[in-house]
């Protein structure tokens, strides 16, 4: 199955690539952190979301600054799941990121914000 993943890093179809790069990584396969990476600024929403949680996974250099943008995402699923990643990562970071943001209105942000705040001690 790995075999057949890493010759799909090399296909025509960009969309069949990135497929493997988000399987790969769910496997641990830690050379396709810098690919993993480049999808968490894709325009597909799903492939953003399974980004974070490669990411989350491989953990590369990196990571937490690629993250922070997506405390911004249009999609609610990914900015809460992108604080959490981001929370774990690199906790300063996050609390700096998370202080200086604007309470978001999503329910599922709010939770999760105050989940990592609340892990870094740093409860509003």
């Amino acid at each position: 199955m790995v075999a057949r993943l890493e010759r799909a890093l090399v296909h025509d179809d960009v969309m069949v690539q990135e497929e493997a790069v988000l399987a790969l990584a769910r496997l641990g396969d830690e050379r396709v952190a810098p690919a993993a990476l480049r999808l968490l600024a894709s325009d597909d929403a799903d492939r953003r979301r399974r980004a974070v949680d490669a990411v989350a996974a491989l953990r590369p250099a990196g990571a937490a600054m690629a993250l922070e943008p997506l405390l911004a995402d249009p999609e609610p699923r990914i900015r809460a799941r992108a604080t959490t990643v981001l929370g774990h990562l690199d906790p300063g970071r996050a609390a700096r990121a998370l202080e200086n943001r604007p309470e978001d209105s999503d329910p599922g942000v709010q939770y999760a914000r105050s989940e990592i705040l609340h892990e870094l001690d740093l409860s509003a």
